[in-house]
């Protein structure tokens, strides 16, 4: 019989691991590491923390920076996460330290960065300044829409909230009718209508806090606009398929190394003066860097045609920047773009029978289809035959079709015929009021 060696995994065993040489060049933890000790150093924290006398000694704010950041960079976002990760990852062992903080620390140090998070970035994107990893000939702006922690059902104008407020109302006049006309009902059913009223009260005074507190929000227009209770800072934004609370996320790259150098969030769903802010936090950024001021002058800034407008490209040449950004009707001037109709998809209309494809039999009173050039019969789900149709016009276009097919010899009355073999079950007088699909 064959022999197999024995699994080992209950046997206890010991490792010897050296955190430092799991930091290897290359990797990305590597300049995290070298960048958050040398370049952004303590200084920026010192003064949030009191305990130079007395309390506790603290962690050390370079190695939770160096671990928000590298579990950033891998998608992690949840505290709780990292606070595992420095338990049973090496690499997260080394960035923090062989410290072991808990997630309530992470959440808090990440809260409470405020400014502090656009001086380290600054500061990192100065030592890619000095490591000549800013190519100064190129920068690129673009955005996306992100989707904040915030209900849809909390959106709109202060009419909407007092027509909600005044549903809350009646809502719990309601419930506290129902819940008094069912005397002696259940414990369940009592503790039901309880947390229901509960619910209802709770909604009732959170819009009332809201309508107390705010001010109509007004658009660039001087129009009012829609507001959000959960979070009045966003804004519903307009995406490919559905609207979005949320916000516009900005980025400008320069394009020799994909470094950013500027970013935010805006509270629009369009890009026409969002080029301004963008640019203008770019030269302070890079204002102490190698070029000093005007670092900007004489670059090509690029975005799409969402971001062509007046205001944008007004900001680029007050920069001394040369814009290259395209109208929205570039395509249609664009020899490569000829032809893409054929690559739209056809509205719903395209493929409807129209009355030129249906010849009128003066002799029998009908129309008889014949489409095809040659004039022969059509092939409909391996039934081949001719359709007749009795033609009728009315004020709004309404048809009635007789169709009769035969298959084998047999006559059949198949009403409504779609080409594509998908028969409906209407008989000959059934009148509709769309035309016929093909």
């Amino acid at each position: 019989m064959a022999r197999f060696k024995e699994d080992q995994r209950a046997q206890d065993q010991m490792f010897c691991a050296s955190l430092l040489e799991q930091l290897n060049p290359g990797t990305l933890e590597y300049p995290i590491d070298y960048l958050v000790d040398a370049k952004v150093g303590l200084e920026l924290f010192e003064s949030r923390y009191n305990n130079d006398l007395a309390g506790q000694k603290a962690y050390d704010p370079r190695a939770l920076l160096k671990v928000v950041l590298y579990a950033y960079s891998l998608g992690m976002e949840s505290s709780r996460k990292m606070e595992r990760a420095c338990r049973v990852n090496l690499v997260f062992m080394v960035l923090s330290g062989g410290a072991t903080p808990d997630h309530s620390t992470f959440a808090a140090f990440i809260s409470s960065m405020g400014d502090i998070a656009r001086d380290v970035f600054q500061r990192i994107l100065l030592a890619c300044d000095e490591q000549g990893l800013l190519g100064y000939t190129h920068f690129a702006l673009d955005g996306v829409k992100l989707p904040s922690n915030a209900s849809r059902e909390w959106t709109g104008k202060r009419c909407d909230f007092q027509r909600k407020r005044e549903k809350f109302a009646a809502s719990i006049d309601r419930k506290i009718k129902a819940h008094k006309s069912a005397d002696g009902a259940s414990e369940t059913e009592d503790t039901q209508h309880d947390e229901q009223i509960s619910r209802l009260e709770r909604d009732l005074a959170k819009v009332d806090r809201f309508l107390d507190e705010s001010e109509p929000k007004l658009g660039e227009s001087g129009k009012e606009v829609n507001d959000n209770v959960t979070d009045p800072q966003s804004c519903l934004m307009k995406i490919r398929h559905c609207m979005v609370e949320g916000y516009n996320a900005q980025a400008l790259v320069e394009q020799e190394n994909q470094i950013i150098v500027s970013a935010g969030v805006e509270a629009t769903g369009h890009d026409h003066k969002l080029a301004r802010r963008a640019l203008d936090e770019a030269r302070v950024n890079l204002e102490p860097g190698k070029l000093k001021k005007g670092s900007l002058s004489g670059t090509y800034l690029t975005a799409d045609c969402q971001y062509h407008s007046e205001e944008n490209i007004q900001a680029a040449e007050d920069h001394g920047m040369y814009p290259v950004i395209p109208d929205n009707r570039f395509r249609s001037r664009d020899p490569a773009f000829q032809g893409r109709e054929r690559h739209k998809p056809k509205p719903k209309s395209a493929g409807k029978f129209k009355v030129e494809d249906f010849q009128y039999d003066k002799e029998n009173d009908w129309y008889d289809f014949r489409s095809f050039s040659d004039g022969s019969p059509f092939e409909v789900s391996r039934k081949i035959g001719y359709i007749a149709v009795d033609w009728e016009l009315s004020p709004d276009t309404v048809i009635k079709f007789n169709a009769d097919v035969t298959e084998d010899d047999r006559p059949q009355d198949l009403g409504l015929i779609n080409l594509d073999g998908d028969f409906s079950d209407l008989s000959h007088e059934t009148i509709v009021s769309q035309p016929w699909s093909k």
